[in-house]
C-alpha cells in the first residue's frame, strides 16, 4: 500500500505558457508532449540496458484529522533483449515486498510476505508477461514503471491523456527539464522530462481529488522522482530469483491472497442475501437465481479506494445492464444519509443494499474493502477481486462475458 510526505507544497512558479495561437484545442494534447513521448520511446529502445530507481512520496489531504503520508521505493532493471527485474519496497521495510524477474523464458513473481510465487511464460517482452498479473499492476501503480514498459506507450498516452501542454523549462535538482501538464483519466499530472540528449522522465506529480461526502474532499498527492543509470551491464544474478525454502507456487498471487476470506467461497454456493436497499426495496439473491449474473461490491465511504472504484465500476458495468447483469454495491455499516451524500458527490447510480451490522460482510468473509464477488446464474461464486487497479475491471469484464456465454469460470467443488 502507499505512504506520503507530511505536507506537499503545490505552489510552484510556472514559466511562461505557449502563445495562444500555438495552444492546442481544448481537450487535445500538445504535439510537443506527444513528440516528447516519441523521443522517450526511441531513446529507451536504443539502450542495451538501464537501471531505474523510483521514489514515490505520497500523502492524503482531507477534512479528517487522520491525514496519512509515506514512501514507496521501486527498482526496474532491464537488459536487452528480454531480461528484467522489478522490486517494490515500502519505505519502512529493508527488503522488497514484491520481486518480479524475467530471464527471457519465464517471468517469476514472488510475494515475500506470504512466500507465494507464480510463474508465467514471458512471451516477447516484459509488458506481455506482466499484463495479466494483477498483484504487479496494483503494486507498481503510480510509479510510471508500468507505462514505461509498454511498447505502445505513445498510443496509451494518446488514448488516456487529455489537455497535455508544454509549459516551459524549469530547473529541478540542477537539471534543465521540460515541464508538461496533463490530465490522465481525470487526474491532474505534472511531468518533467529531460532534454533531447536524455529525454527521460525525472519527476511526476499526480493529484487525485475524491469527494467523500458533504463539504468533504480528499486529495491523494503522489510525487515520483526518477534516478537513471544507463548502458552499464547488469550482473546475470539480477535475473535469477532464489525462492525461499517454504515458497508455495500458486496460479495467481492476487487470487491466492483472497483465499482464506471471500476466496474460500469460490466454486461453492453464494450465501443468501436478505438486505434492505437504500431505495427502500429488498436485495435477495433468490430473486436473480437462474436469470441473471450478480456482481457484489462491498464498500464504505471512509475507504478512499472504494471512492475511486465505484464510478469506474458503474461505467464498466453500463454495457452489461441489458445483458443480464445486476450489480449490488453493498455498503458496510454506514448511515443512509451519509451513503446518499457520497453517491451524489460521486455522481454514481447503483443499487445499494445496506449491511449495518455486517451480517452479509461476515457471511462472505470480507475483511477489506473494496471487495468484488461475482456470482453466476446458478448461484455459485465464480470470482473474488480485491483492490481497484485497471486489471480488476479488465478481469471482471472478461469473466462476465464468459458467464453470459453460459460457460463457468470455476467448476463446482
Amino acid at each position: 500500500m502507499l505512504s506520503l510526505l507530511p505536507s506537499f507544497v503545490l505552489a510552484l512558479a510556472l514559466p511562461a505558457t505557449p502563445s495562444q495561437e500555438d495552444a492546442p484545442a481544448p481537450g487535445a494534447n500538445d504535439p510537443k508532449m506527444i513528440a516528447a513521448y516519441d523521443r522517450l520511446v526511441a531513446f529507451l529502445d536504443g539502450l542495451e540496458s538501464f537501471d531505474l530507481t523510483v521514489r514515490l512520496d505520497w500523502n492524503v489531504e482531507g477534512a479528517r484529522d487522520d491525514d496519512q503520508a509515506g514512501t514507496n521505493l521501486y527498482r526496474l532493471q532491464v537488459q536487452r533483449p528480454d531480461r528484467f527485474r522489478i522490486e517494490v519496497r515500502p519505505g519502512d521495510r529493508p527488503e522488497p515486498s514484491l520481486i518480479v524477474v524475467g530471464d527471457g523464458q519465464t517471468a517469476t513473481t514472488l510475494y515475500t510476505a506470504k512466500a507465494l510465487y507464480s510463474q508465467a511464460e514471458q512471451l516477447n517482452d516484459p509488458a506481455a508477461a506482466l499484463e495479466r498479473n494483477p498483484i504487479v499492476a496494483i503494486s507498481i501503480s503510480g510509479s510510471l514503471i508500468d507505462t514505461l514498459m509498454r511498447p505502445d506507450l505513445v498510443d496509451l498516452v494518446q488514448s488516456h491523456a487529455t489537455d497535455g501542454a508544454f509549459v516551459g523549462t524549469e530547473q529541478v535538482d540542477g537539471q534543465t527539464l521540460d515541464r508538461y501538464t496533463l490530465s490522465w483519466r481525470g487526474d491532474e499530472e505534472e511531468l518533467w522530462i529531460g532534454p533531447d540528449s536524455e529525454p527521460l522522465p525525472r519527476k511526476l506529480v499526480r493529484i487525485l481529488t475524491v469527494p467523500t461526502g458533504e463539504n468533504r474532499v480528499d486529495r491523494l498527492i503522489t510525487t515520483a522522482t526518477f534516478n537513471w543509470t544507463l548502458g552499464a551491464p547488469i550482473p546475470d544474478d539480477a535475473f535469477a530469483l532464489e525462492l525461499p525454502d517454504n515458497a508455495k507456487r500458486v496460479e495467481d498471487i492476487y487470487s491466492a491472497l483472497a483465499n482464506g476470506t471471500a476466496g474460500t467461497l469460490i466454486g461453492g454456493p453464494a450465501p443468501e442475501l436478505d438486505l434492505n436497499r437504500l431505495d427502500g426495496n429488498k436485495a435477495t439473491l433468490a430473486f436473480h437465481a437462474g436469470r441473471e449474473v450478480v456482481v457484489l461490491c462491498f464498500w464504505a465511504s471512509w475507504a478512499n479506494p472504494c471512492l475511486d472504484l465505484l464510478p469506474r465500476l458503474a461505467t464498466a458495468l453500463q454495457p452489461y445492464r441489458d445483458r443480464g447483469v445486476v450489480c449490488y454495491a453493498i455498503n458496510v455499516g454506514e448511515q443512509p444519509d451519509e451513503i446518499q451524500r457520497t453517491l451524489e458527490a460521486l455522481e454514481v447510480n447503483l443499487l445499494v443494499p445496506l449491511d449495518p451490522d455486517g451480517r452479509a460482510t461476515d457471511a462472505y468473509g470480507v475483511t477489506s474493502v473494496p471487495t468484488l464477488v461475482l456470482i453466476a446464474r446458478d448461484g455459485t461464486v465464480q470470482a473474488v477481486h480485491l483492490g481497484t487497479g485497471e486489471a480488476v475491471l479488465d478481469s471482471l469484464a472478461a469473466e462476465l462475458d464468459t458467464l453470459l456465454d453460459g460457460r463457468p469460470i470455476t467448476p463446482s467443488p
